[in-house]
């Protein structure tokens, strides 16, 4: 009886362990990730929509469509992204396109964000040589000096980047800076919650119109500033889903995305 329990007590301290090594995370910039099980020559539509509680029911409303495209050239991968707001959110335009090495998806080397509205477009920022340069005025631009040594992971290259994660429930992986998906404003990990996480956290099916997709999801989030993001990636290696999380907890809302087919 004794040995049992010396056996029962070290298989609990294995499982602490390994539960402990876990949660550390493994820094994202480290993860080979291999763009041959991903389906990189391909255009993507998704339907995203605003989503609130109200009097214990769930209200939807149109909000933006997202277009994701992306081109491989020689030792480069192109991506070509393009929000629309409905008419309700006043029909602005936001087209960014960036240029990455296949090897490294973390490290932009050319940036660009346009704003298209009212008949107008404009130049908002762009990203080169570790310069950033944002136009606050026509002919005026306040420049920033960017290098991204540790990563940056941008909106766009997530949802690139998700689906060539390991699928090991349980997997976090960590680092210090995400770019936002509109004006690419940048989040940086705080003292107190010293780095973003991106786990993986369940094996769930999605439900789109008529049809359901065998999905694993994975979290991201800062604790500390009650960012959260859920991204679903089916089998095929596509995100057939993402929810972003409004603070303040449920009856905050949030925006839905979800996969035209």
């Amino acid at each position: 009886m004794k040995q049992l329990g010396f056996v029962v007590i070290m298989v609990v301290l294995s499982r602490a362990i390994t539960a402990s090594a876990e949660s550390s995370g493994k820094p994202l910039k480290d993860m080979p990730l291999s763009l041959q099980n991903l389906k990189i020559s391909q255009t993507n539509t998704y339907k995203w929509a605003s989503v609130v509680q109200k009097d214990g029911k769930k209200e939807s409303t149109d909000y933006a469509v997202l277009v994701v495209s992306s081109t491989p050239q020689g030792s480069n991968l192109f991506l070509h992204d393009t929000i629309t707001l409905v008419r309700s959110y006043g029909g602005t335009v936001f087209k960014r396109s960036l240029k990455y090495p296949k090897k490294d998806l973390l490290r932009p080397e050319q940036i660009s964000l346009d704003i298209i509205g009212e008949g107008k477009s404009v130049r908002e920022m762009t990203y080169e040589n570790g310069e950033m340069k944002i136009f606050e005025s026509p002919g005026k631009a306040r420049t920033e000096h960017l290098g991204f040594e540790d990563g940056v992971l941008t909106f766009n290259a997530m949802l690139r980047v998700v689906p060539l994660l390991p699928r090991q429930i349980g997997s976090s992986y960590k680092f210090k800076l995400y770019a936002e998906p509109f004006l690419f404003r940048i989040r940086e990990a705080t003292q107190k919650d010293p780095e973003w996480t991106l786990t993986c956290a369940a094996m769930e099916n999605v439900t789109i119109g008529r049809k359901t997709h065998e999905c694993v999801r994975y979290r991201l989030d800062l604790k500390s500033v009650e960012v959260r993001t859920d991204i679903w990636v089916g089998k095929n290696n596509l995100v057939v889903k993402f929810v972003d999380y409004m603070p303040g907890g449920a009856s905050a809302g949030l925006l839905e995305a979800t996969l035209q087919e």
